[in-house]
């Protein structure tokens, strides 16, 4: 989910990083739409519920699991995480105290997370229905992949501008529905990380404790990659 950290050079990239719809073929394209349609609805009415309810029951796992280690991992141990679990676990340790976030799990988060505006899904400046028409939906059993073309998508000035872009999303089939597989990593916002990383001159951790700021609005300490304090 997502899942927005950088605006003005970070506008541009904040507004895409996130934004999900989706086309497909087949039996599968209206069930896939209607899963996104309603995921957008949930995330702008803030409805953490109604938000899981469309997500792969093993989506929820992973989250209680990174939740913990907010809580206690040391530095190395994040180090080793991907770039879009970091961006969760900056989330839960900047925003969370440590009494609230012990209190949840993987679903508990999730539902906390969209009820506070926090995985917004629907940002994208491009006109909609010419991004649906650069989607496809591959559909192998229960389990469909679509992937959504960005075209060439200029970040910044620098020798990568015009490179192009695309994401992937994964659904599986519980009972009559499409479920969102929220366990994927955001391809797209780890391409935006490692884009704004390269022509900033960062790191790809000061680029994420940036967009946290931004995101946010409050200061990100600098002991944020270090367990949180009991």
């Amino acid at each position: 989910m997502s899942t927005n950290w950088v605006r003005g050079s970070v506008s541009l990239l904040a507004a895409l990083l996130l934004g999900l719809a989706a086309v497909g073929c087949d039996d599968a394209k209206a069930e896939v739409e209607r899963t996104l349609d309603e995921m957008n609805d949930a995330t702008a009415r803030r409805d953490g519920e109604a938000f899981v309810k469309l997500l792969a029951p093993e989506s929820y796992a992973p989250y209680g699991q990174l939740a913990q280690l907010a809580l206690d991992g040391s530095a190395s141990q994040v180090e080793a995480l991907s770039i879009s679990e970091k961006v969760d676990l900056l989330m839960m340790r900047n925003r969370m105290t440590r009494k609230n976030l012990a209190a949840l799990d993987g679903r508990g988060w999730i539902v906390h997370a969209v009820n506070n505006g926090w995985y917004e899904l629907h940002e994208a400046d491009e006109d909609e229905e010419a991004l649906r028409k650069k989607q496809t939906v591959t559909v192998r059993g229960s389990t469909a992949t679509v992937e959504r073309y960005y075209g060439e998508w200029g970040f910044f000035s620098g020798g990568r501008t015009g490179d192009p872009v695309k994401d992937y999303m994964t659904f599986n089939k519980v009972g009559d529905r499409w479920l969102y597989d929220f366990r994927r990593p955001a391809a797209l916002f780890e391409e935006v990380v490692k884009i704004a990383s390269d022509e900033l001159n960062m790191t790809t951790e000061q680029v994420l404790v940036r967009f946290e700021q931004h995101w946010s609005g409050k200061a990100v300490p600098r002991d944020i990659w270090e367990p949180m304090k009991k």
